[in-house]
């Protein structure tokens, strides 16, 4: 996972040199999808270096969005559907790494569309406002069928969400 975070702060740097483009109604804008167990294999602090890492991507603003797949056979007391504003007290290391990692979903001002596909599919965005701590496009799915929902929703929205 490390070795996955790296290369994503490379790729978002790298789009960064070469554009001023930072809105979500920009087409161009790059989308990170990132399915994993959250468990950090590669790195040996347990984390911290994958931690340390995010935030330094988050700090530096760099244009582009990161939708984050929890993959585990445990609940973590995910609802599904839901994307969160916070963590929960009772995830696991893993699921909050995860969750740490994914992109703040864009305000209904900026991506309508995007709020459009979920809500009317039964998706809840917590604080979906700009200011509050916007849910995350983080979810938990341990099946085929939450993966593709959560995909199919957010996949295209992203890329065009004028």
């Amino acid at each position: 996972m490390l070795a996955a975070v790296k290369q994503a702060m490379e790729f978002f740097n790298a789009i960064a040199l070469q554009t001023d483009r930072t809105s979500y109604l920009d087409a161009q804008l790059p989308v990170l999808l990132l399915l994993s167990d959250g468990e950090p294999t590669d790195d040996d602090t347990g984390g911290l270096k994958i931690a340390s890492r995010i935030k330094e991507l988050k700090r530096a603003r760099v244009p582009g969005i990161v939708a984050c797949c929890y993959i585990s056979g445990t609940a973590d007391d995910i609802t599904d559907k839901t994307l969160y504003a916070r963590p929960r007290p009772g995830w696991s290391d893993a699921a909050t790494l995860m969750f740490d990692f994914a992109s703040e979903v864009p305000p209904p001002e900026t991506a309508p569309r995007l709020h459009r596909a979920l809500v009317d599919n039964g998706w809840t965005i917590e604080n979906p406002r700009a200011g509050q701590g916007r849910g995350r496009l983080f979810v938990h799915a341990n099946n085929s069928d939450g993966l593709a929902d959560f995909f199919s929703r957010i996949g295209a929205q992203l890329v065009h969400t004028a």
